[in-house]
């Protein structure tokens, strides 16, 4: 899915020797998140990191631009003022989809209120899993998997010094 979407967008219109794809970018991410997991395993032992959480960490690196489209997020503006016109007349889209309902024997999801591609993604795999009789039990999902769909709150992102009583926070950035 992701061979042909450039990283870059349009610019590869502008500098053709750019072939730089979401591909290569998910590849690099998903070997990143793996290196920076077994780094802080190693400097922090006391936060228990399994092997199945540093392989979660790589395949949530692997996957968290499936929902990107053509041009990158050129894409994004396109399907945003798509679904603002979809909203606005549902009476023009309804022959595509009674045809996707009488084609896939599925409705098209709803639009959602605020299109990001990290949602999309999110979509995908969880359209993914249920294709094969599986689902993601989001009451009994730990916080780190919950925020691949939602966000990472950046206050509470950084290092976990000591333990016990004398844990103290230090912030990864000094934004």
């Amino acid at each position: 899915r992701l061979v042909n979407l450039k990283q870059l967008g349009c610019a590869y219109n502008a500098y053709p020797c750019c072939t730089h794809t979401r591909k290569e970018h998910s590849l690099g991410v998903m070997e990143l998140a793996g290196r920076l997991a077994t780094n802080i395993r190693q400097k922090q032992p006391q936060l228990n990191i399994s092997d199945k959480d540093i392989l979660c960490l790589r395949i949530a690196g692997l996957c968290h631009d499936l929902g990107h489209g053509p041009f990158s997020h050129t894409y994004e503006a396109f399907l945003k003022a798509s679904c603002k016109n979809e909203r606005e007349h549902p009476e023009q889209y309804e022959e595509r989809n009674r045809k996707f309902e009488e084609q896939y024997g599925v409705k098209l999801p709803p639009l959602p209120e605020k299109y990001e591609h990290e949602l999309t993604s999110c979509m995908m795999i969880d359209f993914l899993l249920s294709s094969v009789g599986l689902e993601i039990d989001w009451a009994n999902l730990d916080e780190p998997l919950k925020q691949i769909a939602v966000g990472i709150d950046a206050e509470k992102f950084g290092l976990v010094n000591g333990s016990g009583d004398d844990k103290s926070y230090e912030p990864l950035t000094s934004r």
